[in-house]
């Protein structure tokens, strides 16, 4: 059992970006401020997904939003599928990628 989780945490190191400035490993509680429309909207999200906090939501976003940036690094693009036309539209890149020649200068 122990070995499948040093294996997990293996994983998970590898993907984290070397030497990152905001990453020092750890727990952190953060603080953030916002607008009551966000607050509004973040309330309504919470209901509408059954979570039953706000950080519950924000979480949840987090995880979106990684997987968003994962895909749009390999270059994949993102649709959305009506269920009944089948007509699908592609969803317009959420983030400026920095092109990769740009970091590595």
């Amino acid at each position: 059992m122990q070995q499948a989780e040093r294996g997990k945490e293996q994983q998970s190191t590898e993907k984290r970006p070397a030497k990152h400035p905001l990453y020092n490993g750890g727990t952190k509680r953060l603080q953030f401020q916002f607008p009551e429309a966000a607050i509004h909207s973040l309330r309504d999200l919470a209901v509408r997904t059954g979570q039953p906090t706000i950080a519950g939501v924000l979480r949840e976003a987090l995880k979106v939003y990684t997987w968003i940036v994962n895909e749009q690094e390999q270059g994949r693009a993102i649709f959305s599928i009506d269920r009944q036309t089948r007509r699908r539209r592609e969803i317009l890149p959420l983030l400026q990628m920095p092109s990769r020649s740009t970091e590595q200068d």
